[in-house]
């Protein structure tokens, strides 16, 4: 069963890859077909198995009552229209690009987020045929199907019953119902993590070629979707060279090394760098000294301590808050990794699980130095880990502990209940899914400059190039090409205005750059220039630069010759 749900799971990055080839060679409008053709292939796939019913094969019928209408209320919930900070930056606006310009872009704005995403030509014929609000379908079919395979796995171990509890602590995760309603590629990178950390765990109990070839491109599509991925598969790979050694395998090790090898070039290789080259859409470069510094990130822009900042990777499984740079984005589950620490004295299978764990937590330590600390860059832990929790209270149970068993699951359902319970009181989009509000309604509401945007689509000439600022992110609904701050909204901008340079020269130094307009927030820019005392210099600007539209507190300037 583990395999088919792989198999399945396996089509849309491998049909991304094809899509995003065919970008480069013919087209956006070439490469919008082949991808929907990939999307259909899965989802066949999918309804092929289901009506075979052999896609919940070994479960009770009381573990898919419990799964089918958790299927269906994400479904429903991801529905809402693309709206989400994340969602509307590379997930979205990246295709978005493509499909304007007609070719595979290197990204006007972020220049970090230029990275193989095997997804991001999917997303590309959601925007390409007016679907983009089917876009996050994507990412709850992996959270459903990491979930079926985490069952799966653990039920070879322990039983369905257990494997049922390992499924539903990871379907509950809190951060899991904000990903399930934005297009996001982590749910991807956490299914195949899981399936990597699946087929490796079993080469660790009896080396095998077939493990090992799985495992290798289970973690090489992973790879191909985010770099996170990678990070793990290097981990695992560490882990077993220390156990082929002592076991004197090390023949076995270096099959999963080179598939993985071979996979990873297969799906991330020289692909992205033609990319980088024939790429035609107009670029502008923003560099910061904190994109690869988590530790001196958190410690500077946070005001912690080096060394608390370090065990950011530990604290995010307590403490985090949505949208919160400093609180992590997002919290995973503490049982969960109390329940992983256990399974090492207190299951069966004790050494691999301790190989497997000690793989999780080379991550943990790695993540610290290399990954800002956010619950969703840490998703692919969380399968193994509700696998090494599931197989501690199976443990406890077999041993007559019934109440530990119990408390275990309990306090770890109990949490996820009261996470994902606050991720439901925070979602902007009930009165959209209750009909109550409009589309237009809704974006509007949730996207700033919203209004502002959809009268420059309206309004300006199709060559006009938008400068972005103070907006966040989420300019994905501009018809018009644009640029932005990356993650430090006006940091362009505000280097202008305090650069000691007149109103003439800061509008001609955005022109030089390409840009005809400029879109402002007007609280937060004057919040700036009030408190850096440029208030004259800016009225100065804006005589040179009037308005021309202004709503829901946002402003279009013209920078073009009056």
């Amino acid at each position: 069963m583990a395999d088919r749900i792989f198999a399945i799971f396996l089509i849309p990055p491998v049909a991304g890859l094809i899509a995003f080839i065919t970008a480069l060679l013919f087209g956006t409008k070439a490469a919008a077909p082949v991808a929907a053709a990939g999307i259909l292939c899965a989802l066949c796939a999918i309804v092929f198995f289901l009506l075979k019913g052999k896609l919940f094969c070994g479960l009770p019928r009381w573990g898919s009552a419990l799964f089918v209408p958790a299927a269906l209320f994400l479904f429903w919930i991801s529905s809402v229209p693309p709206y989400w900070r994340d969602d509307l930056i590379t997930h979205m606006a990246l295709p978005h690009l493509a499909v304007m310009h007609g070719v595979w872009p290197f990204p006007s704005f972020q220049p970090s987020a230029f990275a193989p995403d095997l997804l991001l030509p999917l997303n590309l014929a959601f925007v390409a045929y007016g679907l983009d609000w089917a876009a996050s379908y994507i990412s709850v079919f992996y959270i459903l199907a990491t979930a079926l395979l985490v069952a799966h796995w653990t039920a070879r171990e322990t039983g369905m019953r257990w494997g049922i509890v390992a499924g539903a602590a990871l379907l509950t995760l809190g951060i899991l119902f904000r990903l399930a309603t934005a297009s996001y590629s982590d749910p991807a990178v956490m299914f195949f993590g899981a399936a990597g950390s699946f087929y490796w765990y079993e080469w660790l109990k009896r080396p095998n070629r077939s493990d090992a070839l799985k495992g290798g491109l289970a973690f090489a599509a992973g790879t191909a979707v985010k770099y996170n991925a990678g990070l793990l598969m290097a981990c695992f790979l560490a882990v077993m060279l220390l156990a082929a050694l002592r076991r004197k395998t090390a023949r076995d090790w270096a099959i999963a090394s080179v598939a993985a090898a071979g996979f990873t070039l297969l799906f991330c290789g020289p692909w992205w760098w033609a990319a980088a080259h024939r790429a035609e859409a107009p670029r502008a470069v923003f560099q910061s000294r904190f994109e690869t510094a988590p530790i001196r990130e958190r410690a500077e822009l946070c005001g912690e301590t080096k060394i608390w900042a370090a065990v950011a990777p530990l604290r995010l499984f307590i403490n985090g808050a949505e949208g919160g740079r400093c609180e992590f984005d997002g919290r995973l589950n503490p049982f969960l990794l109390l329940g992983g620490l256990l399974a090492l004295w207190r299951s069966s299978g004790r050494l691999e699980k301790r190989l497997l764990f000690a793989s999780l937590g080379l991550f943990l330590l790695f993540a610290g130095l290399l990954i800002s600390p956010m619950a969703r860059y840490l998703l692919p832990l969380a399968p193994a880990l509700a696998f090494l929790t599931a197989s501690s209270a199976a443990f406890f149970a077999t041993e007559k502990r019934t109440t530990a068993a119990i408390t275990m699951v309990v306090l770890m359902l109990a949490w996820n209940a009261w996470d994902f319970s606050a991720a439901v009181r925070r979602f902007d989009g009930w009165k959209y899914l209750a009909g109550k509000e409009s589309r237009e309604e809704f974006i509007r509401r949730t996207v700033p400059a919203y209004a502002v945007t959809q009268w420059a689509n309206g309004h300006l000439p199709p060559e006009s190039r938008i400068y972005f600022a103070f907006i966040g992110n989420r300019v994905y609904y501009s018809e018009r090409d644009y640029y932005y701050d990356s993650f430090w909204d006006g940091a362009t901008l505000m280097a202008l205005f305090t650069g000691g340079k007149d109103a003439a020269e800061i509008k001609q130094s955005l022109r030089d750059k390409g840009f005809t307009h400029l879109v402002l927030m007007d609280g937060v820019m004057r919040r700036f220039i009030e408190s850096n005392g440029i208030v004259p210099l800016y009225e100065q600007f804006v005589a040179v630069a009037p308005g021309m539209y202004a709503k829901d507190g946002a402003t279009l300037l013209t920078l073009t010759e009056n």
